[in-house]
């Protein structure tokens, strides 16, 4: 039994062929009534068996990361298997249990198929404990913050990572993650994309909250929640230019609705500084504590 491409099977189904598979599939429909019908006609049994209801190919449609013969042996069906005796509902359960595919639809098709749609979870982001020693490994979380498999390198190596103070178990939701990875799909939407970008879970002791550091910043930058899109916008902004205060800050507010809050700056008053945002009314200057 092999995974088959949606042309060759398209290939199969030749017109020529249109009226033997009505007949098949008439007989399929039938099933077990017509080989009780036929009772001594072992013949007409055996090649109802054998060369319509018995499983011979599985056709898969959305294989990517997994190959169609992956997917049809996560299937557990073997070679010759009754099409009478499989419960597509169950095959799809079965095959949802695989951390990678998201959704599952499948089909009986005489003569001796079964058809199989999935759709495949996208990594969008890659997870390491906070207490791991380098080069320790790191897992894939798709946009939902759940874990799919652990990292294999390429084409991951990309993908911004969270550090987390652990790791999420297989199929597992983890509400801090999930809140990260909306911010590691948000910096993959902004100016930031490829900048090497690392979301720190955790930050400021709420297990949370969300903070953001890049290679060219020496600031961490706190992300919170809301509109992530316009935060990282406002955050390009206050960054443009290379002498911007923002620059020679240790840490980045942006929790608040309409000014990033600028803390560490190495001035003598020990103040906190607020950048006002595009069309903001001016911020007032805050007392670091």
């Amino acid at each position: 039994m092999r995974g088959e491409t949606l042309a060759r099977e398209g290939r199969a189904a030749h017109p020529r062929g249109k009226g033997r598979l009505l007949l098949w599939t008439l007989l399929a429909l039938l099933g077990p009534a017509v080989a009780a019908a036929a009772g001594g006609l072992s013949p007409l049994r055996q090649v109802l068996e054998r060369d319509v209801l018995a499983l011979h190919s599985i056709c898969v449609l959305g294989a990517g990361r997994l190959s169609p013969e992956e997917i049809a042996a996560r299937t557990g069906l073997a070679d010759g298997t009754s099409l009478l005796e499989i419960s597509p509902r169950e095959i799809e359960g079965r095959l949802r249990t695989d951390p990678w595919i998201r959704e599952a639809h499948v089909m009986r098709l005489v003569p001796a198929r079964l058809l199989i749609k999935v759709a495949l979870r996208e990594p969008v982001a890659r997870v390491a404990a906070a207490s791991a020693e380098a080069g320790a490994p790191v897992v894939l979380v798709d946009a939902e913050g759940r874990r799919i498999a652990q990292s294999a390198g390429e084409p991951f190596a990309k993908l911004p990572i969270i550090v987390s103070p652990r790791l999420p178990a297989v199929g597992e939701i983890v509400p801090g993650i999930a809140a990260a990875t909306a911010a590691a799909l948000a910096v993959t939407r902004s100016s930031f994309a490829g900048a090497g970008a690392t979301l720190v879970l955790g930050a400021e002791n709420d297990p949370n909250s969300v903070a953001l550091e890049l290679p060219s910043l020496a600031a961490r930058v706190l992300l919170g929640t809301g509109d992530l899109d316009l935060k990282l916008a406002r955050l390009a902004l206050v960054l443009a230019g290379d002498r911007t205060p923002a620059r020679a800050a240790a840490e980045i507010d942006l929790r608040f609705a309409d000014q990033a809050v600028l803390r560490g700056l190495p001035f003598p008053d020990g103040t906190a500084h607020s950048a006002q945002a595009p069309g903001g009314a001016p911020a007032p200057h805050n007392r670091a504590g």
